[in-house]
């Protein structure tokens, strides 16, 4: 069970769970966004923390608490509003294209990450052959990320991500990718 999903079933204090319908298609700015709508910037790190506990990924919810720990720390800085919240830690932090292209992967429904894969498989960018179908059948997104940068380099691997949701109709994540390649 993904992350989003865990999510819309996990309840926190007397707050209401995250209703499924607005976590559905949700890439994981705007997942960030309803957890500190709903439970306020620290709350949004304690259900974080729980629903990666609860999902057997300690490692992501350790080095979240790490992080918190670090950025709680008394630091010199201009903006008291970013030191030690989960918005301004969202801020400071530059996604590089490996970090936008899994966000993209992870955020598509697991029919549509198999349509990615199969028109993956049959995709020629420049003078680069194919990723073969055989060693995208079992990937995750991960793995996909992985041999789609090793492939096509970082920069490369963004482009044949966009134009592959673009050839397949996924519209909504080929321009949530472009706009956040823009913004890093």
């Amino acid at each position: 069970m993904g992350f989003r999903n865990k999510l819309s079933d996990f309840s926190y204090g007397d707050k209401r769970p995250i209703p499924r319908g607005r976590l559905e298609n949700a890439n994981w700015f705007t997942t960030t966004y309803l957890l500190i709508d709903t439970y306020g910037e620290e709350g949004a790190l304690d259900v974080t923390i729980e629903v990666f506990n609860l999902l057997g990924l300690m490692g992501p919810a350790n080095d979240l608490q790490e992080r918190r720990a670090q950025s709680a720390k008394p630091k010199k800085t201009h903006d008291k509003r970013l030191t030690g919240s989960a918005a301004g830690f969202l801020r400071k932090r530059k996604q590089t294209p490996e970090d936008l292209i899994v966000y993209s992967l992870e955020d598509l429904r697991e029919s549509d990450f198999k349509r990615f894969k199969n028109k993956l498989s049959d995709f020629s960018y420049e003078d680069k052959h194919p990723i073969p179908r055989a060693r995208l059948e079992n990937a995750d997104w991960i793995t996909t990320k992985k041999f789609l940068v090793d492939t096509y380099g970082e920069e490369g691997a963004l482009d044949v991500t966009i134009k592959v949701f673009t050839l397949i109709g996924l519209m909504g994540p080929a321009n949530d990718l472009q706009e956040r390649r823009a913004q890093n």
